[in-house]
């Protein structure tokens, strides 16, 4: 508890009679409730004032009611009292000062405060993690974080690592950061645990421990290293699962992409998007998947997925629609397709003899087949039945009426008729019949006649046919209702040629002029239109830079179709070398392939040991037993700390400083001291004794025959010239 501090007056007469007020004090540092530390430098500070005493004459003392009297009263000026104390205990303190006038007027002023104690400094691991597992071989990055809530400058703590052979590479001292870290490698398969221990200037310390272990780091043997382990291998366990494995569909993530079951899985199936629901997908959007995504189907082939009419199992109808999707509308197999008949007359009655299906009429065609002679327009059904010998009307009657006398032979005139009677009595039977038929060479034996090579009978005579359609007779794949050829002729007799033909070819826009097109824009044709091609397989047609016949470049598209973008086998791919001690310089003998750089992977391979990152082309050469710099020579004259060595001709064990050269180990012949003044005399070096010989400077101090020459003489003082000296007043010298 505290005691009064002070209990004398300061002294002073000169104001006596004067009326003297008690002094004013107020303490303004620390302030009320303030919490400061044990190792902090406190600084008390007050306002002080009084009528008729000067500050500097006044009485103070200040106490804490925990730790007693504070020594000293600090500096006093005209307004106020300073006093900095160090080492102030821990806990609740109120500081009080007491102010004594030259009239024994008194004040005093008190603040609580706290003083917390000083808590030793914390270190945590960042790396290696708790039970971390490393591959032999790689590198194990150790970290750690030093904290000290009232260490400002965190560099002044000392740091003591234990637990592994080799620490030499470990720092004493932490980062301003209060980081500290350092690699360690060629640690063997085994479990380590690491210690550390951090001192702060006050000797207050914390300590922290980790285990980790290294192991073989391929355990199922794919050439891939475990991903725990630094590698890329997602399962070590399973020599089929690794980064160049193919995916599949199996629940498993079998290429190390993080993805399970992607699109490009080998057993993945294609589908195809169902838009119109007529369980026929787009083949022009396929895509693979291992599930079915909805509102897609294993079936492709819609030629039209808005219109759910349209699809291959659609039945074709005359609509101008190629409703079953196989590339011809309304074809002759549509289901309302109608039955044309051929008028070769033109009185638009045509012979039953002579019909197609088709949609529409062809040329020279119509509906009606019910002509009895479609090579006379005024013989049909619909005219008047007259007596000549011809069935007019088609009602299978010829001079229907007009045979009063019922023998046979019609009223208007008795003339031959086919009948196979001698209707004229001439002896001939059906010769120049009136009804006679007219007939049409069929050369070509397609079953269609030439209209310009003709004759008449009543019976069709052989080479003959009743139709005169035929728009080449020396062309047997030429006729009316034949398949049209991509050959130059009107198979057809449409009156055209090579067109709709059943051969033509499929031809696939090709926007981009790259020689391929795709499957979205087509024609059939005979001959190869402007701007389509025969090959569909772009998968860019607004690139001409991409096609299948590309060269794939490391360009992130697929330059050349196959499916693939930026695959090793691209022009511009870049050979990356493992880097696992991460100095920057890969291992020659462990590549990648790959357009885009590899995690643990450089693009320089001249790493001479890649399992220590104080070796590579670009560090320091060292006086150490390694090549240090890559360059095929260890401890070579050049490195950083090679030793000077100069020549010792005389073999006295001192150097000339003439003649040197730096080297890991020593030449033969040389020396590390080089203050020889004369390499040739093995008796003159810096230590020989020196003589008086009046020329040779046998000690290389720069002096010939200084007094400390051992055969130097002891001269006496001659005052008086009498030639006797004083034997109490001597120098050396050899003159």
């Amino acid at each position: 508890m505290l005691t009064s501090f002070l209990l004398v007056a300061a002294c002073s007469d000169s104001n006596v009679g004067v009326t003297n007020n008690d002094p004013e004090v107020e303490i303004t540092s620390p302030v009320e409730g303030q919490v400061l530390h044990a190792s902090d430098a406190i600084t008390f500070a007050a306002l002080i004032s009084d009528d008729l005493t000067a500050n500097d004459d006044l009485g103070l003392a200040w106490g804490s009611t925990l730790q007693g009297p504070l020594e000293g009263m600090g500096s006093v000026n005209d307004i106020g009292a300073v006093l900095v104390v160090e080492g102030m205990e821990a806990g609740e303190h109120t500081v009080i000062l007491q102010v004594v006038d030259s009239s024994s007027g008194s004040a005093e002023d008190r603040v609580d405060f706290t003083v917390e104690p000083n808590l030793p400094p914390t270190v945590t691991f960042l790396s290696p993690e708790a039970g971390a597992t490393y591959g032999l071989g790689l590198s194990v990055h150790v970290q750690v974080l030093v904290e000290d809530d009232y260490l400002l400058d965190l560099t002044e703590m000392y740091l003591a690592w234990s637990g592994l052979e080799d620490l030499d590479e470990a720092p004493e001292t932490p980062n301003a950061d209060g980081t500290a870290d350092f690699y360690v490698s060629g640690l063997d398969i085994g479990t380590y645990s690491l210690h550390v221990n951090a001192m702060d200037p006050a000797l207050d310390s914390g300590s922290a421990s980790v285990s980790f272990e290294v192991v073989e780091p391929d355990l199922d043997g794919d050439g891939f290293l475990d991903a725990d382990l630094g590698g890329d291998d997602c399962n070590d366990g399973d020599a089929a699962i690794h980064p160049d494995a193919d995916e599949r569909c199996d629940g498993v993530d079998n290429d190390c992409d993080d993805e399970i079951d992607e699109g490009d899985a080998i057993d993945a199936d294609l589908f195809y998007a169902d838009d119109d629901g007529d369980g026929y997908g787009d083949e022009s959007s396929p895509t693979t998947a291992c599930v079915q995504p909805t509102d897609h189907i294993a079936d492709g082939g819609d030629c039209d997925d808005t219109d759910p009419a349209v699809h291959p199992d659609a039945p074709e109808v005359c609509d101008g629609v190629d409703n079953d999707c196989d590339e011809v509308a309304d074809e002759n197999d549509a289901v309302d397709v109608s039955t044309w008949y051929e008028d070769a007359d033109g009185d638009t009655y045509g012979t039953s003899a002579v019909a197609t299906v088709s949609c529409d009429a062809p040329p020279g065609y119509v509906a009606d087949g019910t002509d009895c002679d479609d090579d006379n327009a005024v013989v049909n059904p619909a005219e008047v039945e007259t007596c000549n010998g011809v069935d007019d009307d088609c009602n299978g009657t010829a001079d229907d009426g007009f045979d009063a006398d019922a023998d046979g032979v019609a009223d208007c005139f008795d003339v031959e008729q086919c009948d196979n009677l001698d209707n004229d009595g001439d002896g001939d039977i059906d010769e120049d019949a009136t009804d006679a038929g007219t007939w049409y060479a069929d050369s070509d034996g397609d079953g269609h006649g030439d209209a310009s090579d003709s004759t008449t009978a009543c019976t069709m005579p052989s080479g003959y046919v009743a139709g005169s359609t035929d728009c080449d007779d020396d062309d047997a794949t030429s006729y009316p209702g034949a398949a049209e050829l991509c050959d130059g002729a009107d198979n057809d007799c449409y009156g055209y040629f090579d067109e709709y033909a059943t051969d033509s070819s499929t031809w696939y826009y090709d926007c981009d002029g790259d020689g391929y097109g795709l499957t979205d824009t087509t024609i059939k044709d005979c001959d190869q239109p402007s701007r389509y091609v025969a090959d569909p397989d772009d998968c860019d047609d607004g690139n001409a830079s991409v096609s299948p016949g590309a060269t794939e470049t490391c360009n992130g598209r697929d330059d050349n179709c196959d499916g693939d973008t930026d695959e090793d086998s691209a022009t511009d791919v870049v050979t990356w070398y493992r880097d696992d001690d991460s100095d920057g310089y890969g291992d020659a003998t462990v590549t990648d392939i790959d357009c885009d750089q590899p995690g643990g992977y450089v693009s320089d391979g001249t790493d001479c040991d890649d399992t220590d990152s104080t070796i590579s082309p670009g560090d320091t050469e060292y006086c150490d037993g390694h090549d240090d710099d890559c360059d095929g020579t260890i401890d070579e004259d050049t490195a950083a700390d090679a030793t000077t060595w100069y020549d010792d001709a005389d073999g006295d064990g001192y150097g000339d400083p003439a003649v040197s050269q730096a080297s890991c180990s020593e030449p033969s012949g040389t020396v590390t001291d080089s203050s020889d003044c004369d390499d040739t005399d093995a008796s003159i070096h810096p230590g020989a004794d020196e003589h008086c010989d009046g020329a040779v400077d046998e000690d290389c101090d720069g002096t010939v025959d200084e007094t400390s020459a051992i055969d130097a003489q002891t001269w006496y003082q001659d005052a008086d010239g009498d030639s006797y000296g004083n034997a109490s007043s001597t120098t050396p010298g050899c003159s």
